[in-house]
């Protein structure tokens, strides 16, 4: 686990996903494996995506402890995101960290695009830790 280079910075925008400002980067040996990319505002930081290629290693537990613990070194009170209401998964993996939803954020998209499980895409889930 370290901080994103450059070049790891193009391996995420190539995943189709941004990179900036923040970003860790997990390895299995020389392969990149996972990233958490994040940012800082005062006392708050949003965890802005997050990706792994090899869930069953640990790699999302890891991130997200480095996330944290930058997070609170930095003097942050507060790790928070949005998961789309489709993203079941990754409800139940925040969930079992620690995490509570913090809002419901209703009509955020058209519901017209299906997501995991056929389930209509329509709401964002804040969902946040505090440090």
């Amino acid at each position: 686990m370290r901080p994103a280079t450059d070049d790891d910075r193009s391996w995420i925008q190539g995943l189709g996903y941004i990179s900036d400002p923040a970003a860790f980067v997990a390895h299995h040996g020389l392969e990149r494996v996972g990233f958490a990319v994040y940012s800082l505002d005062g006392d708050h930081c949003r965890l802005l995506a997050t990706h792994s290629r090899l869930p069953g290693l640990s790699v999302p537990t890891s991130l997200l402890s480095a996330v944290t613990a930058q997070a609170r070194s930095n003097g942050c009170t507060r790790l928070w995101q949005t998961l789309t209401n489709d993203n079941i998964e990754g409800l139940r993996f925040y969930q079992a960290r620690g995490w509570d939803l913090a809002a419901l954020h209703r009509n955020t998209h058209p519901g017209d695009q299906k997501g995991r499980d056929a389930i209509p895409i329509r709401h964002e889930l804040e969902l946040e830790v505090l440090l």
